[in-house]
């Protein structure tokens, strides 16, 4: 979840203002953080067991939290958006035959996260492959959850999100999708 760069560089490389302290040392940073090649921030690290995301599409998402956060290899961000009857829709880079998709739910340690699973190869017409609960994990807030949905020729993933045990927020600390 760490990246450096010069500080000189931020402008450059993202929509950034930066702002310098009296004794230009001290620095400020306003932004999303979206990158100026519009690639949204979406990490696609070089494991060739995992499925490499193109875009996040939400049906809503809180100030801050972002869809991207959801998988920018930082469990210390999230995605979230509240209510019984949301989504998240994943576009993945090409098609591809999925195995797993491993999931922080936010405080998963005390509360339920209720939500589906589909796929698409088209984006219009969807397959259910899950829908129920998320495990509680007594003491384990930043593991990742494996949901085992293999399915052929998938372009599109989408996640009906549904509130959890406690309340209607629906978020995602982190997750990932494999390959078979």
């Amino acid at each position: 979840g760490e990246f450096y760069i010069n500080y000189k560089d931020l402008p450059a490389v993202f929509d950034v203002t930066v702002a310098y302290g009296a004794l230009g040392d001290i620095v400020w940073v306003t932004s999303t953080f979206r990158r100026i090649d519009n690639s949204k921030n979406i990490v696609n690290l070089d494991d060739p067991t995992r499925v490499r995301i193109k875009d996040l599409k939400a049906s809503s998402y809180e100030t801050s939290n972002y869809p991207y956060n959801a998988v920018d290899n930082n469990a210390a961000t999230g995605f979230t958006n509240e209510g019984t009857d949301e989504w998240l829709i994943i576009e993945l880079e090409e098609a591809s035959d999925i195995k797993d998709i491993a999931i922080i739910w936010n405080n998963r340690h005390m509360r339920q996260a209720k939500f589906s699973i589909e796929v698409s190869a088209d984006g219009e017409t969807y397959t259910e492959l899950f829908n129920g609960m998320s495990e509680v994990i007594t003491g384990d807030k930043t593991s990742f959850e494996m949901f085992n949905v293999k399915a052929e020729n998938v372009k599109f993933i989408r996640l009906g999100l549904f509130g959890n045990t406690t309340n209607k927020k629906n978020t995602i600390n982190e997750m990932y999708i494999t390959k078979q």
